[in-house]
This record gives structure tokens, C-alpha cells and sequence, in this order.
């Protein structure tokens, strides 16, 4: 009966896939989507209670949980859960292990949707709503500044 279980185990950690080891097609397929550009967009501020994403991005909260499962499978985002809140950010070995990502999120800053989601986010960081989120005052370790102060 153990051996059994270990050889399923064994089976189940073959199946799973190591970190970034996405073909470059299969992470192009990936960032063709362009809500999930625009979600990496608002995480590479910093990360990202998914209240604020659905908020900062007007969408449903059932589709950003698909792109964000997405992203989080193929290892681009990381997520930390904090009491009844999942935050997410940007997986900086993912930028490593493919630094053209990292170069396609500095090129789409100039696009429009993307300077709206710009313009919002630091409308948002900036105003009473980040103090009144549910999420921020339920967390139990400091978040860092979401906004060094100087934008691009």
C-alpha cells in the first residue's frame, strides 16, 4: 500500500511542471491575452489584492480569477493568502528566466489601455480607497509602498 502511494506521488510530481519551463510560444500564447497584459501591467507596480485588481480593472471577479490561474499556473505571478484575501505579484524569477517579458510590459506602458490602467492605479493609490479596502485592513503584515513616487 505505501509503495503504491509513493509511486503516485512520484507520477503527480513528473505531471507537475517545473517552474518556467513555458516554451516561448506557449508564453507568447500567454500574453497574447490582453487582460492578462493588463493585469501584469498593474502587478508590476507591485502587488495586488484581487479586490483592487477587479476594482482597477472593471471587470468580473470570475474572469480575473481565470487569468489570474492562468498566470499563477505557468509561474509568471506568485500569490500569498492573508487571512480571507489573496494577494498576488509578478514572479521576479519569472522576469529573469525570460527578461523579452519584462521588455513587452515596459513597451505596453505607452498603449492606451494601458496608460488608463496607469493613470487609475495611481488615482486609486492615491486616494481614500486604499485605506477603506476591506483587504487592507484585515492584512497582518505591512504592505510595501505600492508607488516608489516617481512614475514613468
Amino acid at each position: 500500500m505505501l509503495l503504491r502511494r509513493q509511486k503516485r506521488i512520484q507520477r503527480m510530481l513528473q505531471l507537475s511542471p517545473a517552474p518556467h519551463a513555458l516554451t516561448i510560444p506557449d508564453l507568447l500564447k500567454l500574453l497574447a491575452d490582453p487582460t492578462r497584459l493588463r493585469i501584469l501591467n498593474l502587478l508590476s507596480h507591485g502587488e495586488r489584492c484581487v479586490c483592487e485588481l477587479t476594482y482597477l480593472l472593471d471587470i468580473k471577479q470570475s474572469n480575473l480569477s481565470k487569468h489570474l490561474g492562468a498566470l499563477s499556473r505557468s509561474h509568471v505571478i506568485t500569490s500569498d493568502r492573508r487571512n480571507k484575501f489573496v494577494f498576488y505579484q509578478l514572479d521576479a524569477s519569472f522576469l529573469k528566466a525570460y527578461p523579452f517579458a519584462g521588455e513587452i510590459l515596459t513597451a505596453i506602458k505607452k498603449e492606451p489601455p494601458f496608460t488608463t490602467d496607469d493613470r487609475n492605479d495611481q488615482a486609486y493609490c492615491d486616494s481614500d480607497l486604499t485605506r477603506d479596502c476591506l483587504c487592507a485592513s484585515s492584512e497582518t503584515k505591512a504592505r510595501p509602498e505600492k508607488h516608489s513616487g516617481t512614475r514613468q
